[in-house]
């Protein structure tokens, strides 16, 4: 029983003192056990992942063109103002609430169109001529706006105004107006090209030519609305005032 006893005393101490296995992988440095959880996350959150890649994919694609298909609504809505304006204030009996009422509306829709499509020269065109109209009606600062919206129109299409003779001698004008006697008959120049019977081109381009010291220049284009309109008032005292002159 002794060596019995002693047997099993001797297994127990042999089992206790036994160098146990450590089967589990040696621990992770800072930067391992970082990038362990991130491919553990990805791994897990993978599914999410591709949802909202794909949600995004598609917003982008529509994002654009659902832009520019409200710039065009409130294009039309400037429009539509725009004409409603004119009608106002050409009316026999104007109403100074419904002329406000028009400009704001034109004003507000234009200044949307251009913030939505931002590159559309179209509708920087368009705003322009609302700061027009609101020029003619006296509004402060209005005809400087309407030349930055013109020029801006011009620098992102400049076939607007090579193709469409009112639109370049609008910007004639307004660039005239502004003493950009150079920008103004180029401008002008561009829509007689486009309209030799131009008549108010003509006209506007010999007050440029004369107010830039081009006297024979003025005179020649005088002498042309002459021709094209016989019964214009102004152009023979222009063309008195600068004989005399």
């Amino acid at each position: 029983m002794r060596h019995l006893r002693w047997a099993k005393s001797a297994q127990n101490s042999a089992y206790r003192y036994q160098p146990k296995l450590n089967l589990l992988p040696p621990p992770l440095s800072a930067g391992g056990e970082a990038l362990y959880n991130r491919r553990m996350f990805l791994r897990t959150h993978r599914r999410l992942f591709i949802t909202l890649f794909g949600i995004l994919a598609v917003g982008s694609a529509l994002y654009l063109p659902g832009r520019e298909l409200l710039a065009k609504f409130e294009a039309s809505r400037a429009r539509r103002a725009l004409e409603a304006l004119v009608i106002a204030t050409q009316s026999t009996t104007p109403i100074a609430a419904e002329i406000e009422a028009a400009a704001d509306a034109a004003l507000r829709a234009g200044r949307r169109a251009t913030r939505l499509a931002p590159a559309a020269g179209a509708n920087h065109l368009l705003l322009a001529e609302v700061y027009a109209r609101l020029a003619s009606l006296g509004t402060k600062g209005a005809i400087e706006m309407a030349l930055a919206e013109m020029e801006l129109a011009a620098k992102l299409e400049p076939a607007l105004f090579y193709r469409d003779p009112t639109t370049a001698f609008r910007l004639g004008v307004l660039r005239y107006g502004a003493k950009n006697y150079a920008g103004a008959s180029e401008s002008l120049k561009q829509a007689i090209t486009l309209d030799p019977n131009y008549a108010d081109a003509h006209y506007f381009l010999g007050l440029n030519l004369r107010d830039s010291g081009d006297s024979a220049g003025a005179l020649r284009e005088w002498q042309i609305v002459k021709r094209l309109n016989p019964n214009e008032p102004n152009v023979d005292k222009l063309i008195q005032s600068l004989n005399n002159g």
